[in-house]
């Protein structure tokens, strides 16, 4: 999310939206959910991504729908998306099927600039929200490659800045919620890449 308001709010009224945000997930979500970590897994079947796939669509998903439903992207999500990543991937890790580093690089590029956007304008765009959401994904990005991550970063700010440019547009608003285009690059570059891996394409 884009953080537009500079008034201090409670942490009765934060807590109560965040909980909002959790709680007000439609049935879409999850059939979404399910049939984008079916594709995924699919297009990565023979590597381990292919296990990480889930993870990711998940909380992609789920982190884009809260943000446009409230305008943030709540700590336990991205938490939560942090925490079964780390479940799926120390595994990897330790059996080398993957390389740590590059988890640790694919989240560092991924919310890396959006950090630094985030602190040069002193919180107003990308919120916080959308730099851990940046961070976790990042993770099975950078498993895929640093091309991946690299990828999933540029398209997340075309695709930010012209959905933005629309959604100010249609709503009057200063801010607009960056997730749905965090989301829809990370789970797109990860398709093509997996096409690609596959030999489809």
């Amino acid at each position: 999310m884009v953080r537009t308001d500079c008034s201090p709010v409670t942490t009765a009224l934060t807590d109560h939206r965040s909980t909002s945000a959790l709680s007000g997930f439609g049935r879409w979500v999850w059939l979404l959910s399910f049939a984008v970590s079916l594709a995924l897994v699919a297009l990565w079947w023979a590597t381990p991504l292919g296990w990480l796939a889930p993870v990711v669509a998940v909380t992609a998903i789920a982190a884009a729908d809260a943000d446009w439903r409230t305008l943030r992207v709540p700590n336990r999500l991205t938490f939560s998306g942090l925490i079964a990543t780390a479940v799926v991937a120390i595994p990897l890790v330790l059996s080398n099927a993957i390389v740590g580093w590059d988890l640790m690089l694919g989240s560092s590029l991924m919310a890396g600039p959006l950090l630094v956007s985030h602190l040069a304008t002193r919180g107003r765009t990308p919120g916080l929200g959308d730099v851990k959401l940046a961070g976790v994904l990042g993770l099975s990005l950078g498993a895929a490659s640093m091309r991946t991550a690299c990828g999933a970063l540029l398209a997340s700010l075309v695709i930010g800045a012209v959905f933005g440019f629309w959604y100010q547009r249609r709503t009057g608003r200063r801010g607009f919620p960056l997730a749905p285009a965090i989301a829809m690059a990370t789970i797109g570059v990860l398709a093509v890449a997996g096409a690609i891996e596959t030999g489809l394409v």
